[in-house]
């Protein structure tokens, strides 16, 4: 069952540590993006169109990335939206950089995060497909432009005042699809660093970056810090066709973490990553609808990331300002430690491939260097512009967001089976949810202080 104690031990520990609850005066706002999963290849599924899809493929393949956007504007005459279930395509992606533009002129923006996932699904599946080159190498310098593209475009969109963290996502890789590439034989890493330089000179500067895709930078805020990490190395799906020692980079990572704060004194820190920790309820209700056990995020045995990552996080509980985390293209949270106030906010997708509807998160920090609310922002499909969708702390009637966040969850304790279908509609971020509802304890259960397994099981099924 939910844990009992689990709003009132909070409030208690909070008393201790005001700086953690009361709602202190807002003093900057950053933007946060996630899950792009740009198509460039969003021609070739229609049938009538695969003679434009080759051609499009083919220019973009002998193109430099600089001239990518006037090749996408020969095909796309339409602005013809992705639908449910796909990637994001020209259109979408041009729609959200006029959107980032304007959020950056209209808000008090200090900088933007991007969480990863930039490149659609089956990316390099479908690139030997539709230019019937198998070649690594020929893959390699796509998926190299590609990147090359989305971040010029998406610096240009944003003042270059305001710097970007971006981190990197299961599916950004030379290789495969959760492939953990191997920073001692891949060009992936130093070609991304070179790259993402035009978002912040501090990943130039980083000497981590080429271990693994990780970095930490000082932001614009007095004592704030953004730690960067790349968890691919935790997933339970990760695996390294070139040969990686997956244990030994998640090792370094965490050493590496642990130092962050040990060698930072009286400073905070926004932990911002793509895969989190803790259960994928999408995959354990597929499992245990079938009688089988929960299914985790990172590795299943809890002691390779899980267990030293929760051990980092709570002797440094005072130090973090808030973390960041996408993946399941849903607006959601994860209490991580209730006692500690320890909670992940989870930023949706720009894919509607969830069936939901595209968005992204406009973050208040406080004169604390707390995160203290969230305004979610989506497209709506039927007027092809994006809108806001709620305010977290208007909507759910909260001081800060992790207040709100224990209010739901003991407001949802008292009636499990009651679906609350106004957070469903904010988590899907208005697009249907009729496919979310025969979830919803599962998606409650995730929500909870239930980073265990064992936990989490006894939330579904509770002992009598």
């Amino acid at each position: 069952m939910f844990k009992r104690n689990l709003v009132i031990f909070g409030f208690f520990i909070h008393f201790l540590f005001p700086l953690k609850i009361y709602a202190n005066k807002s003093i900057a706002n950053f933007i946060a993006i996630s899950d792009i999963h740009f198509n460039p290849f969003d021609l070739c599924y229609d049938k009538s169109n695969q003679k434009n899809c080759i051609q499009l493929i083919n220019e973009l393949n002998k193109s430099d990335s600089n001239k990518w956007n006037s090749i996408f504007k020969k095909y796309y005459k339409n602005n013809t939206f992705p639908s449910y279930g796909q990637n994001t395509n020209f259109p979408l992606f041009q729609s959200l950089l006029t959107e980032l533009n304007q959020a950056s002129k209209n808000t008090n923006l200090i900088f933007a995060v991007i969480l990863g996932d930039f490149l659609a699904h089956q990316y390099i599946e479908n690139y030997k497909i539709y230019t019937n080159d198998s070649s690594l190498i020929g893959a390699q310098n796509f998926v190299k432009k590609t990147f090359q593209y989305l971040t010029s475009e998406i610096r240009g969109s944003i003042p270059s005042n305001i710097e970007i963290y971006p981190v990197i996502g299961n599916n950004d890789s030379y290789i495969d699809n959760y492939n953990v590439d191997n920073p001692k034989t891949t060009k992936f890493y130093s070609d991304l660093k070179n790259i993402w330089t035009t978002y912040s000179s501090q990943i130039k500067s980083s000497n981590t970056f080429l271990n693994g895709g990780y970095y930490v930078a000082q932001s614009q805020i007095k004592k704030l810090s953004i730690i960067a990490l790349n968890t691919n190395s935790f997933s339970r799906n990760a695996i390294s066709k070139d040969k990686a020692d997956i244990k030994e980079i998640a090792q370094q990572q965490l050493d590496w973490l642990n130092d962050q704060f040990n060698n930072a004194k009286d400073q905070k820190f926004i932990l911002i990553s793509h895969i989190p920790c803790g259960v994928d309820v999408y995959s354990s209700f597929n499992s245990m609808i079938k009688g089988g056990d929960p299914v985790t995020f990172w590795n299943s045995n809890p002691k390779f990331a899980e267990k030293p990552y929760m051990k980092i996080l709570s002797n440094n509980f005072l130090s973090i300002s808030g973390i960041l985390v996408s993946h399941t293209h849903n607006d959601s949270f994860q209490i991580i430690n209730n006692d500690l106030g320890l909670f992940a906010s989870y930023v949706p997708s720009i894919s509607p491939a969830h069936y939901n509807n595209s968005g992204y998160k406009i973050f208040t920090i406080d004169e604390g260097n707390n995160l203290s609310n969230a305004i979610s922002f989506y497209f709506d499909p039927s007027y092809k512009t994006w809108k806001e969708a709620y305010n977290f702390n208007e909507t759910y009637e909260s001081p800060n967001l992790f207040i709100g966040m224990q209010s739901l969850i003991g407001k949802w304790n008292k009636d499990p089976d009651e679906i609350d279908e106004k957070y469903l509609k904010n988590f899907n971020l208005n697009a249907d949810i009729s496919r979310l509802k025969n979830k919803w304890k599962y998606y409650v259960c995730g929500s909870a202080d239930n980073i265990d397994v064992i936990d989490y099981q006894d939330c579904i099924n509770p002992l009598k």
